[in-house]
């Protein structure tokens, strides 16, 4: 049932993600909604499973953007693989340790789109400045959502029959 209820919420977050997203952007930086779910599974979750949920979420955040496809796949991937590996040396009590490790962790996904818009003609000299902007959002974005999505996770639901 826990895993049933976090592919609900992969599904809900790609749509809210489509629709919602984009008018969260600051300075052209688009937030990723999905991003603090796939670290959420990774942490909770069976190699297995995080890896499957990763996949698939990744695949349909490339189909979003056919020209960068593959990508989201194998920064989710990653991300989930280093979520399971080491989110038992992370004291999840301080919020700074927990901050600190969400914006490593944006650096790592946001890495293979950083060398691929480096070879790509015409996307400018702010480049570098553009990653940092998206790597600072997403991580105090990740932050709060990763306790969010942390709050719904725990919530119970009941139908009377």
């Amino acid at each position: 049932m826990r895993a049933l209820k976090h592919i609900f919420l992969a599904v809900i977050l790609l749509y809210l993600q489509v629709l919602f997203a984009p008018k969260l952007t600051i300075l052209g930086v688009v937030p990723n909604l999905v991003f603090p779910l796939i670290v959420l599974v990774g942490i909770s979750f069976p190699r297995n499973f995080a890896i499957s949920i990763a996949f698939f979420t990744g695949l349909a955040l490339d189909l979003l953007n056919p020209a960068q496809l593959g990508l989201n796949t194998i920064g989710m991937l990653i991300i989930s693989q280093l979520s399971f590996e080491h989110n038992k040396n992370i004291n999840k009590e301080r919020i700074v340790m927990v901050f600190l490790t969400l914006l490593l962790l944006c650096l790592i996904y946001e890495l293979p789109f950083l060398l691929y818009n480096l070879f790509v003609p015409g996307t400018g000299s702010l480049i570098f400045l553009k990653s940092f902007i998206v790597i600072l959002y997403n991580g105090v974005a990740s932050l709060l959502l990763v306790y969010l999505y942390y709050l719904i996770t725990r919530l119970k639901f009941y139908m009377d029959v």
